[in-house]
C-alpha cells in the first residue's frame, strides 16, 4: 500500500498525529527529522554549522531513501515539501495530508519549543502556503 505523508509547518502536529494514525492503521511511522538527527547531529546543528542548503539535501536523500518502504506513515520536516523534486515525488508515489494549522496556534507551540530553528513564522508561513495546498487532502487542525 501507498505511504502516507504529513505536511505542513513546523509545530503543526505532523509527529503527534503521524504516530496516532500509524497505529490506528497497523502501519509503521517514520519522522524525517527523527531520521536525519540519527546522522548524529540535531537539525538546529546542522543548520548552524552547514547552512540549510546542506540541510535540504540530506533531507531530500532521507525522504528519499524512506520512500523505497510501503505501508508507512511518514511525518516530513516543515519545509521538505517545498524542494520540487520531493513534492513531485511524494504527490506521484503517496497520500500526502497538509495539516493546516494556524498561524497564532503555530507561533504558541513553537514559543514552547526552543530548539527549533524559526525566527521568521510569519514569512516561512506564507512563502510556504501554496505548495502545502498542493496536498491530495487538507485537514485543518487547532488545539481544541
Amino acid at each position: 500500500m501507498a505511504n502516507i505523508v504529513l505536511t505542513g509547518m513546523p509545530a503543526s502536529g505532523k509527529t503527534t498525529v503521524g504516530r496516532e494514525l500509524a497505529k490506528k492503521l497497523g502501519r509503521e511511522f517514520v519522522d524525517i527529522d527523527e531520521e536525519i538527527e540519527k546522522g548524529g547531529k540535531m537539525i538546529a546543528q546542522i543548520f548552524e554549522q552547514y547552512g540549510e542548503e546542506y540541510f535540504r539535501k540530506l533531507e531530500s536523500d532521507v525522504v528519499k531513501r524512506v520512500m523505497q518502504a510501503k505501508n508507512l506513515v511518514i511525518a516530513l520536516g516543515g519545509g521538505g515539501f517545498q524542494d520540487e523534486r520531493v513534492r513531485k515525488m511524494l504527490l506521484e508515489n503517496a497520500f500526502v495530508i497538509y495539516l493546516k494549522t494556524p498561524l497564532d496556534v503555530l507561533k504558541s507551540r513553537v514559543a514552547q519549543k526552543s530548539h527549533r530553528p524559526l525566527t521568521d513564522l510569519d514569512g516561512l508561513y506564507a512563502a510556504r502556503a501554496a505548495n502545502y495546498e498542493r496536498a491530495h487532502l487538507i485537514a485543518e487542525v487547532d488545539d481544541d
